[in-house]
C-alpha cells in the first residue's frame, strides 16, 4: 500500500515522509486552472512568463540559500499543476512547450 498527498500548500519542498508515503506540493498559482479562473492567463504567453518568472526566482533564492547570503545554497522545488483538458489546447500548450524548452536549456 502507497499513500499520496498532493495538497502541501505550507512550504515548496516536501517534507521528509516514511518510505511508503510521498507528498507533492501542490499550488494553484502555477497551474493551468487559471485559464478558468476570472482575472486568470487568456494566453499561452502569460503562463509561459509566469512560470519563467517563478522558476527564475527560485533558482536565485536557491543560490542565496537561507537569509539572502551568497554561498548557502539550499535546494527548491517547483510544481506545476495541469490538467489535460485545460493545458491542452494548443494555444495553451505552446506557452507549456516554451517554458519546458527554456527551463530545461538551463
Amino acid at each position: 500500500c502507497c499513500l499520496c498527498s498532493a495538497y502541501m500548500p505550507a512550504s515548496d519542498l516536501p517534507p521528509v515522509m516514511p518510505a511508503a508515503c510521498s507528498v507533492v506540493p501542490y499550488t494553484l498559482s502555477e497551474n493551468d486552472m487559471k485559464f478558468v479562473a476570472p482575472n486568470g492567463f487568456t494566453t499561452g504567453d502569460q503562463f509561459f512568463e509566469y512560470l519563467r518568472d517563478h522558476l527564475d526566482y527560485l533558482v536565485r533564492e536557491a543560490r542565496l540559500g537561507e537569509g539572502g547570503r551568497a554561498g548557502g545554497a539550499v535546494g527548491k522545488m517547483m510544481s506545476v499543476g495541469l490538467h489535460c483538458r485545460v493545458v491542452g489546447r494548443p494555444g495553451r500548450m505552446a506557452g507549456l512547450e516554451k517554458f519546458l524548452g527554456t527551463s530545461l536549456a538551463g
